[in-house]
């Protein structure tokens, strides 16, 4: 929103590239869009916290009671409370998974919250650069770990993932 791409001169090396030109009241929105885009980073991160805790104690808070109202001693519901505690640990992981892999972003807003001229033209802007790569590299991790944690959690999606994706026989 501050900055474009656009033709730039670089006098060091004599050429003209293509590189990020600010706009023209950039300084005046920089505090907003950068107020914006960590408001609203802490809160989702929060909330995804929040909800997964509240949702992983609402599901053994339902099978505990299901357990109680019911004799327990029947094979379904042996079968039912492991199907339960399979789901609360793949839900487990998923929100693990995703708050490791998103930490480094909200450290990175942490630093640059704190220290005024880490900024993409400021006077760490190199460790800027540095340090907002790290966070790409995890969303990308987690972005493919999702597919290997429910084939290993999930048997249903091991099925149609193998239903899928069988092997061809060559005949």
């Amino acid at each position: 929103m501050t900055f474009y791409l656009d033709w730039k001169y670089f006098p060091d090396t004599n050429k003209t590239l293509i590189g990020m030109v600010p706009r023209k009241y950039s300084e005046a929105f920089r505090g907003m869009t950068f107020t914006i885009n960590t408001f609203s980073q802490f809160l989702s991160f929060s909330l995804i916290i929040l909800f997964t805790g509240i949702l992983i104690a609402e599901l053994q808070r339902k099978s505990k009671w299901r357990v109680k109202s019911t004799s327990g001693e029947c094979q379904a519901m042996k079968n039912m409370d492991k199907k339960e505690s399979k789901t609360i640990k793949m839900i487990t992981a998923i929100a693990v998974i995703h708050i490791l892999c998103y930490l480094p972003a909200i450290i990175d807003l942490l630093i640059a919250v704190t220290v005024p001229d880490f900024y993409i033209v400021g006077l760490y802007k190199n460790s800027f650069l540095i340090a907002f790569s790290f966070p790409n590299m995890f969303e990308c991790l987690y972005s493919s770990l999702n597919i290997f944690l429910y084939y290993r959690m999930s048997t249903k999606y091991r099925r149609k993932f193998n239903a899928i994706f069988k092997p061809m026989k060559v005949k």
